[in-house]
């Protein structure tokens, strides 16, 4: 899994860097956003206060993740007054199946007007925002870094402005553990 560190702050804050992906260590684990960063927030102590000994366990477990990370969302949003309902939200969820002796990927999407998320495994490569061609199945290191590159470069040029960019951060989720690491530097 790929994520990029550029977010936009509240309040013209301006752009700065900050995690879009955080490891569930006890699970062997790892998930990114893509949206409001305030859902991951919301997201990761669900994750970890939920009782589930391994990842198989949080595969079961994630539309209840999800739904009890998106009740505590729209509550606080309620109190701040920010329009959640009306934006689009992705979750991509990376973790070892034992199984499956095989690393699985589901993704979340909750489109905007909707209060739940459509879950699905991930077959093909997930790929936000859509590159508008094909991926391969298994890209390479220097494919990643290149299409995350043409990503930047075609979100900057149609919304000036927009938080892309910063670290493109690597997730690789092994049998016997996630590690994490910088691929590049994507300006």
């Amino acid at each position: 899994m790929c994520m990029d560190t550029m977010t936009l702050g509240e309040k013209d804050r301006g752009l700065f860097q900050q995690s879009k992906m955080l490891p569930l260590v006890h699970v062997n684990a790892v998930f990114g956003c893509r949206g409001d960063l305030q859902f991951l927030w919301f997201l990761f102590p669900t994750c970890c206060l939920m009782r589930v000994t391994d990842f198989d366990e949080l595969l079961n477990a994630w539309p209840e993740c999800l739904a009890q990370a998106t009740l505590g969302y729209f509550q606080q949003s309620g109190r701040t007054g920010f329009d959640v309902i009306g934006s689009e939200q992705n979750v991509a969820l990376l973790g070892w199946s034992n199984s499956r002796e095989r690393p699985v990927c589901l993704t979340a999407v909750r489109t905007p007007g909707r209060n739940s998320f459509d879950v699905a495994e991930a077959i093909v490569p997930f790929v936000a925002p859509d590159p508008g061609h094909a991926v391969p199945c298994v890209p390479t290191l220097l494919a990643m870094e290149s299409l995350a590159r043409e990503q930047v470069s075609k979100v900057r040029h149609d919304f000036p402005g927009a938080p892309i960019g910063g670290r493109l951060l690597l997730a690789e989720v092994t049998r016997k553990g996630t590690s994490i690491r910088e691929l590049a530097t994507l300006g």
